[in-house]
């Protein structure tokens, strides 16, 4: 799989194994504000916490919060994907040493992983970050907003990607997120390649759910003389 992008992300560097003889993907960016959001986005953000972010990976989505600290004068940040990482950071420090325990309980709740294929198909995104305005990449004018990364099959006529100039200085990405840390380079370039052919492309249909009484009948058998009953 070969991405064509102007920005990078942290698995691209496995573009060096592609096969150059299949066609490439386009990678857009795909800005969503706050006001934009719809139920089901709008469902994953459950407190105003000031550190929250969203990554929506290969139909997982994460919850985690950015930590940030300033020791003798100087600022430390570090992304944290479990609470122990989060109070760990912060170790001697005045905020999560005097939580109380309904604060560590709700923050603790931030830190979540959800199985939901939903918002990807959507959106044709494999992977989609949601952004705050508190957020240390973003800047304190800027709206919240949800990144999606498109991937879409180049085409001819296609031009290279166009940004909205209006966030191009704070685009955000895994890389930016240490997303590393969770799904190696190797393995997201692969999840994402399987994903894209799987899930998005266009010929994937979820089957609805079908009762095995009708699944029974459609095959031509006989609910009530096809089947031998126990005595």
């Amino acid at each position: 799989m070969r991405i064509i992008s102007k920005f990078k992300d942290y698995y691209d560097c496995m573009q060096k194994y592609a096969d150059y003889s299949t066609t490439p993907y386009n990678r857009h960016s795909l800005i969503k504000t706050y006001k934009d959001l719809d139920k089901e986005e709008l469902s994953y953000l459950k407190t105003d916490h000031r550190d929250l972010f969203i990554i929506g990976f290969c139909g997982k989505i994460y919850g985690g919060l950015s930590a940030c600290k300033k020791e003798k004068g100087v600022f430390k940040s570090q992304i944290c994907y479990s609470y122990e990482e989060y109070e760990a950071f912060y170790h001697n420090y005045d905020l999560p040493v005097n939580y109380t325990r309904e604060q560590k309980r709700k923050s603790k709740e931030l830190f979540f992983q959800i199985e939901n294929n939903s918002l990807f198909v959507k959106n044709s995104a494999p992977s989609f970050i949601y952004l705050t305005r508190r957020q240390p990449y973003s800047s304190s004018d800027n709206p919240d907003i949800i990144c999606y990364h498109t991937l879409n099959k180049h085409k001819k006529q296609d031009s290279i990607v166009q940004y909205n100039d209006k966030y191009e200085s704070w685009f955000p990405c895994l890389f930016d997120y240490s997303f590393y840390n969770i799904i190696p380079e190797e393995q997201a370039y692969m999840q994402i390649e399987s994903y894209i052919k799987g899930v998005l492309c266009k010929e994937y249909k979820q089957e609805p759910f079908e009762p095995n009484n009708t699944k029974i009948e459609r095959a031509g058998f006989d609910l009530k003389a096809s089947f031998r009953k126990d005595r």
